[in-house]
């Protein structure tokens, strides 16, 4: 009885375990605060891809394009320095009258007409001989005798005196004969032509000869003077042939 009650002892489940501890379980360590220790996370299991599937692939992210760099500011250019400005001459004063020439040098063009020379060749020296016999008669503005002559009126006169007929004014006296080429191709008997604002005739005189022509001079009368004076020599115009 005894005998069998023992082996049914030994029979039961859960018997042995519950009776006494295992000697190949070990017992659980304890801290020596007597506290537990954490429990460790278990490793998450990778997902589950089923066979004859490719693995996903993870794309990485494109490349974002470097950032454009701001153009670089152009250097500002130097300002150009200011011109300096042209010295001016001081204007020529004519030495005979005391007045001040305030206007260029230099060649004047001014149109004309051209007809064909009328006065005799032989008759120039008289010309000249009577142009000369006035010498001194003073200048009247608008005169044409020998008690005064303004410059055309002058002129009118002379060749008058010698059965030529001339226009009145200096700029109508500038249309007739025919136009002188240069200074070089004057002749005795030729008409000389001036100017004082540069767009109009505005004296005359009779060309003598070695550069030197007779006019009626507003500030001394009747009077010869040259090509070359200071005066005159900007103020030349031109010249016609009226000698055939």
């Amino acid at each position: 009885m005894a005998l069998l009650t023992a082996v049914c002892f030994l029979l039961l489940p859960g018997a042995v375990s519950s009776a006494a501890p295992s000697p190949m379980d070990k017992p659980a360590k304890v801290p020596a605060d007597g506290k537990p220790s954490a429990a460790k996370t278990a490793p998450k299991p990778e997902p589950a891809v089923s066979r004859g599937q490719p693995k996903p692939v993870t794309k990485p992210a494109p490349a974002q394009p470097p950032a454009a760099k701001p153009p670089a500011a152009k250097p500002a250019k130097p300002k150009k320095a200011p011109k300096k400005a042209k010295k001016t001459k001081p204007a020529k004063q004519d030495k005979k009258t005391g007045k001040t020439d305030s206007k260029k040098t230099g060649s004047i063009k001014i149109a004309c007409k051209e007809t064909a020379p009328f006065f005799p060749e032989k008759k120039v020296d008289a010309l000249i001989k009577t142009a000369k016999s006035y010498m001194g008669v003073k200048y009247v503005y608008g005169g044409a005798d020998p008690k005064g002559f303004d410059c055309s009126g002058y002129i009118m006169y002379i060749f008058k005196k010698h059965g030529a007929s001339v226009p009145r004014t200096a700029d109508d006296q500038y249309d007739v004969g025919r136009k002188v080429a240069d200074g070089k191709s004057l002749v005795k008997g030729d008409l000389v032509f001036f100017s004082e604002d540069r767009r109009e005739i505005t004296h005359v005189g009779l060309y003598l000869g070695n550069g030197s022509f007779i006019h009626a001079s507003s500030s001394k009368g009747i009077r010869i003077d040259s090509l070359s004076n200071d005066y005159w020599k900007p103020r030349y115009a031109g010249a016609k042939h009226l000698i055939k």
